[in-house]
C-alpha cells in the first residue's frame, strides 16, 4: 500500500489496490515489476479477469503510460470497477470473457505521475 505522499501524488495506486482487495471476482494480479521513486516501491500490476489460457485472443489494455495524464488510468480503473460489478449476473460479459483473455495494465508508468514529469521518474 502507498504511503500518504505518495497516495496524495498517485490516489490511482491507492484506488486500484482498493478494487483488488475488495473484489470477490476472482483476478488473478501479478506485480509485473516496481519502480522506485520517492524512497518507496511502486509496483505495476497486471489484473488478468480469468485465468489466461493460451489460443484464445488475447485484449491488453494499458493506461498512465505518461506521467501527468491520469484521465486513462481513471477510465480504465472505472472500467474494470464495471466489469467486475456485472461479471457475476451479465451473461454476455461472462461469454465474451470465456471466449478471450483480458489483461490490464491501469499504471504503466507509477513513477511518471508520482514525480510529476511526463516521461520516466530517473529524468527527474
Amino acid at each position: 500500500m502507498p504511503n500518504n505522499k505518495i497516495k496524495k501524488k498517485l490516489p490511482e495506486l491507492w484506488q486500484l489496490e482498493q478494487i483488488i482487495s475488495r473484489t470477490k471476482h476472482p483476478l488473478s494480479v501479478k506485480e509485473e515489476a516496481s519502480v522506485a521513486v520517492a524512497g518507496q516501491d511502486l509496483p505495476l500490476y497486471s489484473i488478468e479477469m480469468t485465468p489466461f489460457r493460451a489460443g484464445l485472443p488475447t485484449l491488453i489494455i494499458t493506461a498512465g503510460v505518461h506521467g501527468l495524464e491520469r484521465i486513462g488510468t481513471q477510465v480504465l480503473l472505472s472500467y474494470i470497477e464495471m466489469l467486475l460489478s456485472r461479471v457475476s449476473w451479465d451473461v454476455v460479459i461472462q461469454k465474451q470473457l470465456s471466449e478471450m483473455n483480458l489483461v490490464f495494465l491501469p499504471i504503466v508508468n507509477p513513477g511518471g505521475d508520482v514525480s510529476e514529469y511526463p516521461g520516466q521518474p530517473k529524468r527527474c
